[in-house]
């Protein structure tokens, strides 16, 4: 089972959180509420009522096999009934909000809203911290960044959803292919390193007439901004000065978006509107090269009956040249955690849960379910036969790689905000309406506009936090200012 329905980046969600934080700040000022923006560590509507009952647990809709035998193992071991609460994925931000805000009277105990609506969910108050993960300590955990924001635990982390790529394993090792690509460009054709060699075997492959095409990548504007992303970092770029002051309208970040909507030419016809499902379709049914994606896509692909089942080749998504060595740039842009609202009516048992649900065989329980879409998080998933056979080997030794080696999504207040005007606007360039320049220019300022609505004094704080959690080696190759 696939993530349903496609994943649009909360774009709905992140809105209503911007207009409830605002609320809240309002509340503040009527003395209505006892928490908010700055007051992040109070209740946000007094002690939480506790009353005995079932655990209820708000979930994305689709990830009920994943929790399944969670649930079943908490409750054998604790004797405590769990109650599951599904939402669209789309959803579960704006319903944890509303809830916490006491628009409805059902409490939830645990929710699991994508690791990238955390903070705006922090600085609106709908969420209480946890205790110290114990992945802190722990080097089984593979990816742990999403979980902290202002020096708190806030989820635990329970998906994989690291961005990679997926090319025709067929097409890169066929004889007559391999010559034709080495006698144009004097080198081997072999999996990507860097942007500059994909969207030059984009180019290669893309061949319409023969109803063939060089990638299905993303293009719709909820998605268009993670591609950027990656583009940027391999330009040598960090998102923003150590002031806050953006980098987007910097002359490699123009440079990145330009490649990005050259390199459209070479994508199949559905690309600027397909979605997640339909982009697994159109890459099931076509002939094209390569595509983007996560563990849910391998899934699709590997799956029986599948046409492409074992005729794929994997790899980081792409990068740079960096102090002269071609880097791919791997990137954490989902996800989804484990977390406790401010309302919860159970919370120590609801952060017990929670805890439970990310160590040991609950997790490796959760990860092989035959549907759902948690996808191997801690070192051992990736030894278990039973998620190898799911995923292949071949697929997993790329994804435990990245995950060890992942940039952060922009973990700040506001995120909805900073990544709906990026979307929007590249959108914009790729459709021709806006110089690429000139779009990011605008987005720029609108970035300025944001940091100072949150408080630039407290972005630059988070920001230089979350940067000085950088994987290594790649934080020391960035540049922080233009060139």
């Amino acid at each position: 089972m696939t993530k349903d329905p496609p994943r649009t980046l909360l774009r709905a969600a992140s809105e209503c959180l911007a207009r409830e934080a605002l609320r809240r700040r309002d509340f503040l000022r009527a003395g209505v509420a006892a928490a908010g923006i700055a007051a992040v560590d109070a209740p946000a509507f007094g002690a939480p009522l506790r009353r005995p009952g079932p655990l209820r647990v708000l979930v994305p809709k689709g990830c009920e096999a994943n929790l399944a035998p969670v649930v079943e193992r908490f409750r054998a071991r604790t004797g405590a009934a769990v109650e599951l609460e599904s939402t669209p994925v789309d959803d579960v931000a704006t319903v944890l909000m509303l809830r916490s805000l006491g628009a409805d009277s059902a409490p939830i105990d645990v929710a699991l809203p994508a690791t990238f609506t955390i903070p705006d969910l922090v600085e609106a108050g709908a969420l209480q911290p946890l205790p110290g993960s114990a992945a802190d300590d722990d080097s089984n955990a593979l990816y742990t960044l999403g979980d902290r924001y202002r020096g708190a635990t806030w989820g635990y982390q329970t998906d994989g959803d690291v961005y990679l790529m997926f090319y025709r394993r067929d097409w890169l090792e066929d004889d007559a292919i391999r010559r034709r690509f080495e006698d144009r460009f004097e080198e081997p054709l072999q999996v990507p390193r860097t942007w500059e060699e994909l969207d030059r075997t984009l180019e290669f492959f893309h061949a319409p007439d023969e109803g063939r095409f060089g990638g299905a990548l993303f293009r719709t504007p909820s998605y268009i901004a993670w591609e950027f992303w990656t583009r940027l970092h391999g330009k040598g770029l960090f998102p923003v000065t150590d002031d806050m002051t953006p980098l987007l309208d910097a002359d490699e970040a123009v440079a990145a978006g330009e490649e990005l909507v050259a390199a459209s030419r070479w994508l199949q016809p559905g690309a600027r509107v397909d979605g997640l499902f339909e982009n697994w379709s159109a890459y099931r049914r076509l002939d094209v090269f390569c595509n983007i994606g996560w563990g849910g896509s391998q899934k699709a692909f590997n799956g029986e009956g599948s046409p492409l089942r074992g005729r794929l080749a994997h790899g980081p998504t792409p990068g740079g040249v960096l102090a002269g060595t071609a880097r791919p740039i791997s990137y954490f842009n989902w996800g989804w955690n484990y977390t406790v609202p401010r309302s919860a009516a159970q919370p120590e048992l609801a952060a017990e849960f929670a805890r439970f649900a990310t160590l040991g065989e609950a997790a490796t329980e959760a990860v092989r379910a035959p549907g759902g879409f948690f996808d191997p998080f801690r070192s051992e998933h990736y030894a278990d036969e039973e998620v190898r056979s799911v995923y292949s080997p071949e697929f997993l030794e790329v994804h435990e790689a990245s995950m060890r080696s992942a940039v952060p999504d922009f973990y700040l207040a506001g995120r909805g905000r900073y990544f709906d005007v990026l979307g929007r606007f590249l959108d914009r360039a790729n459709r021709g309406e806006l110089e690429v320049r000139r779009a990011l220019e605008l987005v720029a300022k609108a970035w300025e506009r944001i940091t100072e609505s949150e408080g630039r004094e407290r972005q630059v704080a988070r920001w230089l936090e979350l940067k000085a959690r950088y994987p290594e080696p790649l934080r020391s190759v960035l540049r922080s200012e233009r060139a």
